[in-house]
């Protein structure tokens, strides 16, 4: 690192040294939290608030909906995505789902809090093209991917009785599992 810092010139050198100019600033008021929790009181030092998705109210409502339906989601949680972002939560049906032990399902179809479109998945390309298709003839905004096993379908969120609707008719035609 020092002869990294050798090669800087004067200027670059200068700018450095200024942005580290009046000191540090020691954040300890995590630092009290911990020392001042009981002992066995082992609730995470980020507020709750600082994890949860940018919809944090339209994600909830829908995923009271989707509660309701005929196929129930299997909901994954998560603090951190594969991608470092705070808060994943996960519906999934089908193949996407990790109960799911039936051979007879062929797709998987996931909703993610932090995104604004579900996830169809299929190994057998003509099937993931019929369920494509039969999302595009709903009006939905539909890009399947280049690998031809993925197919994204735009939601709006704050749209959630279409959302339910729309993943009722379809489970009624094309069952998760």
């Amino acid at each position: 690192m020092k002869h990294i810092l050798n090669n800087l010139t004067e200027e670059e050198k200068n700018s450095i040294r200024e942005q580290h100019t009046g000191g540090k600033k020691i954040m300890i008021e995590n630092f009290n939290k911990l020392i001042n929790s009981t002992l066995g009181d082992s609730k995470p030092l980020m507020e709750q608030k600082d994890n949860e998705p940018k919809n944090k109210m339209a994600w909830d409502k829908l995923v009271s909906k989707l509660k309701t339906i005929k196929y129930q989601p299997y909901i994954i949680t998560s603090n951190k995505d594969n991608y470092g972002n705070d808060y994943l939560q996960s519906l999934n049906w089908g193949l996407n789902s990790p109960k799911n032990k039936s051979t007879e399902s062929n797709y998987g179809l996931s909703v993610v809090s932090d995104k604004d479109y579900m996830v169809l998945t299929s190994q057998d390309t003509n099937k993931l093209s019929d369920l494509f298709n039969w999302w595009k003839k709903r009006g939905y905004n539909v890009n399947p991917s280049y690998s031809h096993t993925v197919c994204d379908i735009y939601i709006d969120l704050n749209d959630t009785d279409r959302i339910k609707n729309d993943i009722s008719e379809f489970f009624n035609l094309y069952p998760p599992n």
